[in-house]
């Protein structure tokens, strides 16, 4: 059993702290709308946890990042468009 630091607790990954709409726009440097488009087109993983209440999961996120940095740069998609 690996050790965690005094204090600390070992998070499984399904219980990771989960990122708002409007944090995971922030951190792509986008507008709400086009992280929503993001999400809509499924390019960025989510949780629905009602109509109105959409999460993301970091991972999910850092997945995202990692795909579209292996991407050419003739592609376009939605954070593209956005940053236009």
């Amino acid at each position: 059993m690996p050790e965690t630091a005094p204090g600390t607790v070992n998070t499984p990954r399904a219980l990771e702290p989960l990122l708002t709409v409007r944090e995971v726009a922030k951190l792509l440097s986008l507008d709400r709308s086009s992280a929503y488009d993001l999400i809509a087109t499924g390019e960025i993983a989510h949780v629905r946890l009602s109509p109105k209440r959409i999460r993301v999961r970091p991972a999910a996120l850092t997945e995202y990042i990692e795909r579209r940095t292996r991407r050419g740069a003739s592609d376009t998609s939605l954070a593209d468009k956005a940053a236009v």
